[in-house]
């Protein structure tokens, strides 16, 4: 299972699937100045630390990851955004090769002009 890349309009569909965890990893300074409607704040070194962390379990159904004080089942999709995407990226491909369905916004946040910025 890889890393797939996702454009930022691609990104609309993702804020209501309730099989979706949407992760901002800027900063909270960052985060507070706008966001995608329901992303979670992990800036990108707590992710980093996380992804780190966890250990691959490849059975069916197998293995969750405990972000921000709750804990998700494995067979959720994470959409990762940043600023300009190559954090994102760098995360996605990490938890990717852990067995996690992970996505990246290509661009970042910073090419997202959607109905879902709250600012």
């Amino acid at each position: 299972m890889g890393c797939e890349y996702i454009s930022s309009k691609k990104l609309d569909y993702y804020v209501n699937d309730p099989n979706a965890v949407i992760i901002d990893l800027r900063s909270p300074a960052e985060y507070k100045k706008g966001h995608i409607l329901g992303a979670k704040n992990i800036p990108y070194n707590n992710m980093e630390a996380l992804a780190a962390r966890i250990r691959p379990d490849f059975r069916k159904g197998g293995g969750a990851i405990s972000l921000d004080g709750e804990t998700y089942d494995r067979n959720m999709i994470f959409v990762l955004y940043c600023e300009r995407g190559s954090l994102s990226l760098e995360i996605c491909n990490k938890m990717a090769q852990k067995g996690y369905h992970a996505k990246s916004v290509v661009g970042g946040i910073s090419q997202y002009h959607g109905p879902y910025l709250v600012q």
